[in-house]
């Protein structure tokens, strides 16, 4: 059944793996959409090599831009490609989706400095680790010992242990917004991410 817009969609997306397992073309899907994903980060993050940064922020973006750099790589290794062409002519067309919908163009121009732009970016790429979870759809009964399951667990762990920082980071960031206003951005970010990845999942669970 296609995935519906109602509440419980990532339930549905749940049954459908279930009921039909992880095929090369969902493998296929998923891997190219996380490979945007993290290109698109990484096309940010790279900037911090260049402008002046505090350390702690540097450090961790320098850390990050890294990770995503390497998990990126091995998710490619460990995918079982489609042979059919029409699951990547879809992903590029997807992946202007999330380009146009994350407003990813606007954060990769100028420097990076403590100001709103930046800190919407950080909210951006909070959403992207906190609300872009496959894991969790799958059975509990899979066992996680392929090369695709074990790299998309790690970057999902590699995730939830980055956001503590990133949120530290956002909280200390000294701009002229409160807190009320911070939120804001945060929930406008991590509310595009959610209808992104939920497209996502209505294309993979046709």
């Amino acid at each position: 059944m296609p995935i519906s817009s109602g509440s419980d969609w990532r339930k549905q997306a749940a049954a459908y793996f279930a009921q039909h397992g992880l095929k090369s073309a969902d493998q296929t899907r998923i891997s190219l959409f996380i490979s945007a994903v993290k290109r698109a980060n990484s096309m940010i993050l790279a900037k911090v090599e260049f402008h002046a940064v505090d350390w702690l922020p540097y450090s961790f973006l320098h850390n990050q831009y890294y990770r995503e750099m390497e998990l990126a790589t091995l998710l490619y290794r460990a995918t079982s490609w489609s042979l059919d062409t029409v699951n990547y002519w879809q992903m590029a067309q997807f992946e202007i989706k999330l380009w146009q919908e994350a407003e990813i163009g606007k954060y990769l121009w100028g420097s990076i400095a403590p100001d709103l732009n930046f800190f919407e970016y950080l909210a951006l790429s909070h959403a992207f680790m906190s609300e872009i979870r496959f894991i969790p759809l799958f059975p509990a009964q899979w066992k996680l010992d392929t090369p695709f399951l074990q790299t998309l667990y790690n970057m999902e762990v590699e995730s939830g242990r980055l956001i503590q920082t990133q949120i530290r980071l956002m909280k200390e960031l000294d701009l002229n917004l409160g807190l009320e206003e911070k939120e804001l951005v945060v929930r406008k970010k991590r509310s595009a991410v959610e209808n992104i990845f939920k497209d996502l999942l209505a294309m993979i669970c046709r």
